[in-house]
């Protein structure tokens, strides 16, 4: 390790809320952390002007060695975006007090509940989220798909559509599974039918077969390759078809979005009938030990 990033002190980190002027800080912790990209590299200008669930970073040696933001989703939801930590500076206590920092910050202006997704393999996490008094509401798996079909029965809903869509949505398997929560840009929130409107407005909701069915999904051009994220489906007692038609959609609808071949992520409960399912319409299980994922929950009494 170079040791210009070794720690200088055994000092203990302070936490405050971000400011424009640690944004190059912020992002040069960002890449070290996570990579050339992440999702949170377009949102930091939008985290750090959030008044109501504030970005926070931890300073030691007169530097930024960590961060954690806390979001509101909706008035009695609240999402824990990310608590990364400097890796020159882990096991230094810095994970933690941003925990409570983000966990302090809510209990004085939140309510309802708080929510996080960790890794399976992430076991600091873990120890840190029983402290907070998080449980393991549910466990997801990351499945993938490559594009094959030419045609679809996906179209667009329109705003006179969202009543009966949610309704639609509330009898499906995936809801009974998932108590209602829906990924949306890797935050887990109800889809209640005025998040719906917004999806709806988005262009990432979508009637199947006539109202047969209903998904919620997002196109992006990716980093590698174009993308299609299916954020929540219901089609009660045809999931199997669907999510073969979500293969024709990807294969029909990305052709514009880059020369590569489009790959379909999609978080599901792990639920053997629900992965059988999917597995058998030509899904996979990721390849990798980020693969399994629980999302945890502390409610406020």
């Amino acid at each position: 390790m170079n040791e210009a990033h070794e720690p200088e002190s055994d000092a203990f980190p302070t936490v405050r809320r971000a400011e424009p002027e640690d944004r190059s800080a912020i992002l040069e912790l960002m890449r070290s952390v996570y990579g050339d990209y992440n999702p949170y590299f377009e949102e930091l200008d939008a985290w750090l002007a959030d008044d109501v669930g504030q970005l926070g970073v931890a300073v030691l040696d007169n530097k930024v060695v960590g961060f954690g933001k806390l979001t509101r989703l909706a008035p009695e939801e609240w999402w824990i975006e990310s608590i990364a930590v400097d890796k020159a500076y882990r096991r230094r206590g810095v994970a933690r007090t941003l925990g409570f920092y983000g966990l302090a910050l809510w209990h004085e202006k939140g309510s309802g509940s708080l929510r996080a997704l960790i890794a399976s393999y992430n076991d600091p996490s873990f120890s840190y989220g029983e402290a907070f008094q998080f449980h393991r509401s549910a466990r997801y798996v990351h499945l993938l798909a490559s594009p094959e079909g030419t045609s679809h029965g996906f179209r667009p809903l329109t705003a006179a559509d969202r009543d009966w869509a949610h309704e639609r949505l509330t009898r499906s398997s995936l809801w009974q599974h998932t108590a209602g929560l829906v990924e949306c840009r890797w935050k887990w929130q109800s889809l209640t039918p005025e998040f719906l409107s917004r999806l709806i407005d988005a262009g990432e909701a979508f009637s199947w077969r006539d109202g047969e069915g209903v998904a919620c999904m997002w196109r992006r051009r990716g980093v590698k390759e174009p993308e299609l994220r299916i954020w929540f489906a219901g089609a009660p007692g045809n999931l199997g078809e669907m999510a073969r038609e979500f293969r024709a959609f990807a294969a029909t609808e990305l052709r514009d979005f880059g020369p590569e071949p489009p790959v379909i992520h999609w978080r599901v409960p792990d639920v053997p009938e629900v992965i059988e399912a999917l597995e058998a319409s030509g899904f996979r299980k990721r390849e990798s030990f980020e693969n399994i994922f629980y999302l945890v929950e502390y409610r406020k009494s």
